[in-house]
């Protein structure tokens, strides 16, 4: 799992083998606890994060709450019902190339150590899905976008 929580904050947790701690079960299954320690309206985003959480409940019995899909809510406001992966996304609305190779993306994540290029994949993933919340949010609705055209 991998977390970025601001600019310069990511980061990468390895619970294949450490399980989860109390603190990170609350902080996932609490939908307004990133709310009352930050006093920011902020949520567990990424794209198709929906089913990471069934995931997470299939194998840890954890209920995610809170979350927000980024390619759902990019549609909201682009307007169309497109199915936006990380890279697409990145790349659409932050004009940045996302470098998936496969070489790490299907390598071995549950050695008992990652590599470093294994938590800088993982990180920059983080990081590419807080940097497209922030573009999103600040996005206008795709009616306001028509209004303006017309």
């Amino acid at each position: 799992m991998q977390i970025c929580v601001d600019s310069s904050h990511c980061h990468v947790l390895h619970l294949i083998h450490s399980g989860i701690p109390q603190n990170l079960q609350l902080l996932l299954e609490n939908p307004e606890v990133m709310k009352y320690y930050t006093n920011f309206d902020l949520h567990k985003v990424g794209v198709g994060i929906h089913g990471d959480a069934t995931k997470f409940f299939r194998d840890y019995k954890i209920s995610v709450k809170g979350m927000m899909d980024l390619s759902f809510h990019a549609n909201k406001k682009l307007g169309g019902d497109h199915k936006w992966g990380l890279s697409s996304l990145t790349e659409k609305l932050l004009s940045k190339q996302l470098k998936k190779p496969n070489k790490i993306r299907l390598g071995n994540w549950e050695t008992p150590v990652l590599s470093k290029e294994q938590l800088q994949y993982a990180a920059t993933d983080a990081f590419a899905s807080w940097c497209l919340h922030q573009a999103i949010k600040d996005l206008p609705e795709a009616q306001e976008v028509k209004d303006i055209k017309e």
